[in-house]
């Protein structure tokens, strides 16, 4: 029988109740620091007994301190720092060849959690490539790159 979950559900709950579907996994997490919608969900995560967490972020200080916390949690899943600004395409293709050096020739990613973006992004900016600042960040093209630096 699936479990059963609603408004009060916490993200420990859920992760606890598919706990087959974490064990053992390799997680990437995108937009993780504490007191964001990432950042509950990295927290969550780490009950779930992955093998490794994956955390792509802006900035490494602010990141460590959601990874400090994760590690209090569980300390026996591999967590990584990859930096990256997704407002930059070629900070993204630095980050995925950082994540392929991370997980080695036969490492394979089974889980992806995009969390990172910006709303109301004002006055009008654009990406270094040109690009509207919000759809440039929250659009595929950041995960579309992602995918073909990574074949």
């Amino acid at each position: 029988m699936s479990p059963q979950f609603g408004q009060h559900t916490t993200g420990v709950e859920v992760i606890e109740a598919l706990l087959p579907q974490t064990a053992n996994k390799t997680v990437i997490l995108t937009g993780c620091t504490l007191g964001t919608i990432g950042g509950e969900t990295a927290l969550a995560l780490a009950h779930g007994k992955c093998s490794r967490i994956i955390l792509a972020g802006r900035t490494e200080s602010k990141v460590q301190a959601l990874i400090d916390g994760m590690k209090k949690v569980n300390s026996e899943t591999k967590y990584d720092f990859v930096q990256v600004d997704f407002s930059d395409l070629d900070s993204v293709r630095t980050a995925v060849n950082r994540v392929e050096t991370i997980l080695g020739k036969d490492g394979t990613i089974d889980v992806l959690i995009n969390t990172a973006g910006v709303l109301g992004v004002w006055p009008y900016q654009k990406t270094k490539q040109g690009i509207e600042m919000q759809f440039g960040i929250v659009s595929d093209l950041v995960h579309l790159t992602c995918l073909h630096e990574s074949r």
